[in-house]
């Protein structure tokens, strides 16, 4: 989905639950706004709105290259995000069975992201599709296309049957 700057941090909290079928009453907000009031790359920091600060920095030349290059690509891009603002995508989710899923994981489950050199503190995942003997669970070699469900996928009741509500190739999620 995409999102304009203009709408972090909320938008998470308020748009994505509509998107995805979620009754925004069912969500805890406090935790959400928790984890996503945080930056992404260093989420030991808050996140702040730094776009005064970049725009400082920039003179007119920067502000003309940015309406002859950037601007055009920039003005499509916020049509397409006006336009699927409007749309739904046509899931159910059962916030309690999901939460009851992903609460069977184990922290052996999560593993820490293959790149290491852009972030700091905590950012894992759990690979519910993956290649066979591929060198992390959660990177994806572009030449190989052989993905399976992972153990992790195989252990969860309520998430494939929420995957399967998109009627499209998941070769890895």
């Amino acid at each position: 989905m995409p999102l304009n700057y203009d709408e972090l941090p909320g938008a998470p909290t308020s748009r994505l639950p509509q998107l995805f079928g979620l009754d925004p009453q069912a969500l805890d907000r406090d935790r959400l706004d928790g984890i996503l009031g945080v930056h992404a790359k260093r989420p030991h920091e808050a996140f702040v709105d730094d776009r005064t600060a970049k725009r400082e920095h920039a003179d007119a030349a920067m502000y003309a290259r940015i309406g002859r290059w950037i601007a055009p690509h920039y003005d499509a891009l916020e049509e397409i995000r006006r336009t699927l603002r409007r749309l739904r995508l046509p899931t159910i989710c059962d916030l309690a069975a999901l939460r009851a899923d992903l609460a069977t994981v184990t922290p052996a489950g999560w593993h820490p992201h293959f790149n290491r050199e852009h972030y700091s503190g905590d950012w894992s995942g759990m690979a519910l599709r993956a290649q066979p003997a591929g060198r992390s669970p959660l990177y994806a070699e572009p030449t190989r296309e052989n993905f399976a469900d992972a153990e992790s996928m195989r252990r969860r009741r309520y998430v494939p049957a929420l995957l399967s509500q998109f009627e499209c190739p998941r070769p890895a999620q």
